[in-house]
């Protein structure tokens, strides 16, 4: 990880602890907020990304229990419909992360971004929500209106799939290769060509052996969570179960 981003955490931990007042980072990426989860820190550290299956995080250093109080996390959401919905074009993620970036605004002020089509929800820097009212008026085509509304809709939540599937050992390529249906090699292939990742940080090994609650990411492939083993068979082999992103 980039020293620049372990020395910004550490300051950020560091000053939590000596004033003993909260602390937050800008929103973290998932490699960025694994990495964050293996530092030793002077304090507690809480993620945060505006709902509960946001991807990109807040930091929040401190410790509330010691300290018998407890800050709010500084971000926002907001909605960031078209002023038309009957003639509004479609748009994609892409067009509403280039529509507030274009605004001059940090990407690392920004968290998740879930759009349906036309209407979008933007996870933001709390500080930013007026300037994005004023100043934001169009998204691709689309005229649009921006407020603040108090959470992203559940709608947006990803839906999951039950898998149970059996393997030799939890080696990564081979769950791979069998929740997708390919051959050994080309499980393997995906990982060697840094196609697989692991909490976000990339898994370019075979022999890795995924554990309990871990997010996979393959690309071209999608995603999915290893939740438990949950037994044996008569041959040795081990089931796993496994919850895949639809």
């Amino acid at each position: 990880m980039d020293s620049n981003f372990t020395n910004r955490i550490e300051e950020l931990a560091l000053r939590a602890y000596t004033r003993t007042a909260f602390t937050f980072s800008d929103f973290l990426n998932p490699t960025e907020t694994e990495y964050l989860r293996t530092m030793r820190l002077p304090v507690p550290v809480e993620l945060f990304g505006g709902c509960d299956f946001a991807e990109r995080k807040m930091a929040r250093f401190g410790c509330g229990s010691d300290w018998g109080y407890v800050v709010d996390y500084p971000l926002a959401v907001m909605e960031i419909a078209p002023h038309s919905p009957k003639f509004a074009r479609e748009v994609t993620h892409r067009d509403f992360l280039g529509a507030i970036l274009n605004l001059g605004i940090d990407r690392a002020k920004l968290g998740d971004i879930f759009t349906d089509g036309k209407c979008g929800y933007a996870v933001v820097y709390e500080q930013l929500v007026p300037f994005i009212a004023q100043n934001l008026q169009k998204v691709g085509p689309n005229a649009v209106d921006c407020r603040l509304v108090d959470t992203v809709p559940e709608i947006f939540a990803p839906k999951l799939e039950e898998r149970k599937i059996s393997v030799s050992a939890p080696r990564i390529d081979a769950v791979i290769c069998r929740l997708y249906g390919m051959s050994r090699d080309d499980g393997a292939k995906l990982v060697e060509d840094g196609r697989v990742f692991v909490n976000g940080r990339q898994c370019l090994s075979c022999a890795y052996n995924v554990k309990e609650g871990e997010t996979v990411a393959v690309k071209g492939f999608g995603k999915f969570v290893f939740c438990e083993k949950c037994g044996t068979s008569a041959k040795g082999r081990t089931y796993l179960r496994i919850n895949v992103f639809k």
